[in-house]
């Protein structure tokens, strides 16, 4: 995955934007104390110079960077913008300011997909305002030579702290929605605090607070839908996508095994291959290498899984 000065990005959608005062004293809940504040200049942009916090991070045996914590004044940027019509917008998307997953239509695929909170997520989406933005870099003021993602950095442990500072925020008046844009998620402050304390309960990666299922039929294939997940490549892993028969197969089971070998690789590494099986809902399912890149956006490596002997539709096909 390319990735700009920031290696992970995480937001909180506010009605109307929080003060720094504010941020502080909610961070502070979590011994998230800054290092560094400053007031937005007149050249307050997407990439920077907002109302701003920098956090030190500085895990024990880990890589040290800096966690930049903005307030933007303005509704998420959904478009990503356009080299020639916003040039602004569209640098700081390929910075990764937005961070390195960031693609248009984050946010509106994400209200689209919030099964498990239909309408607040649209609500969150529809009234926010204003955000704040939580991006964490290894590079920033460490030279030209200083690597974007060092050797020995751990992305499980970024994405949760993250995540960590996301809830804390959600306590600020005005708060309206934890928003992953990578992930395409969005979730409330008890969605959060729930997950979090279930994977921390079951000693498990929380995997449902940085990455998502999805699930569409596909009109190309009558009968036919497509669940995929969104969100692994922050890890460095290919995401999945399942084909199947819904009236063979339970989406929600579906959904089930999407996420438990989300978990898998995230606790593994990419250690399953094309060609693999695995037992799933409804009897074995064979993986694929989808050879260009996902069926649905954003663009990410995928592996595709079929159910065994079900003769696969042709927009599914992997040749």
């Amino acid at each position: 995955m390319p990735r700009g000065l920031f290696a992970q990005c995480a937001t909180v959608l506010f009605e109307a934007p929080p003060t720094l005062a504010q941020l502080e004293q909610a961070l502070a809940a979590i011994d998230a104390r800054p290092f560094r504040r400053e007031a937005a200049s007149e050249q307050a942009s997407w990439v920077g110079h907002n109302d701003e916090l920098a956090l030190a991070y500085a895990p024990e045996g880990r890589p040290r960077g800096q966690i930049l914590v903005d307030v933007l004044r303005a509704p998420y940027p959904d478009s990503m913008g356009d080299p020639e019509e916003d040039a602004e917008l569209f640098g700081a998307w390929t910075l990764a300011a937005f961070g390195p997953a960031a693609f248009p239509g984050n946010l509106a695929r994400a209200v689209q997909h919030a099964v498990h909170w239909p309408e607040g997520a649209r609500d969150a989406a529809e009234r926010h305002g204003a955000f704040v933005r939580f991006r964490l870099s290894y590079a920033l003021g460490k030279g030209p030579d200083a690597p974007v993602y060092p050797e020995g950095a751990d992305p499980i442990h970024e994405l949760v702290l993250l995540a960590l500072l996301g809830q804390a925020t959600l306590d600020l008046p005005g708060a309206l929605a934890f928003f992953q844009p990578g992930a395409e998620l969005l979730l409330s402050q008890r969605d959060v605090r729930e997950r979090l304390g279930r994977a921390r309960k079951q000693e498990l990666p929380p995997v449902d607070v940085f990455a998502h299922a999805r699930f569409v039929h596909v009109s190309d294939a009558p009968g036919w839908s497509l669940m995929d997940t969104v969100g692994l490549d922050a890890l460095f892993l290919p995401d999945q996508e399942a084909c199947f028969r819904p009236e063979a197969i339970s989406p929600d089971a579906v959904h089930g095994f999407l996420l438990d070998l989300a978990c898998y690789l995230v606790q593994e590494g990419e250690v399953v291959k094309p060609g693999d099986t695995v037992e799933g809902p409804g009897g074995v399912w064979r993986c694929h290498a989808a050879p260009e890149n996902a069926l649905r956006p954003a663009p990410r490596r995928t592996l595709r899984w079929f159910p065994e002997g079900e003769d696969v539709p042709a927009v599914f096909r992997v040749e």
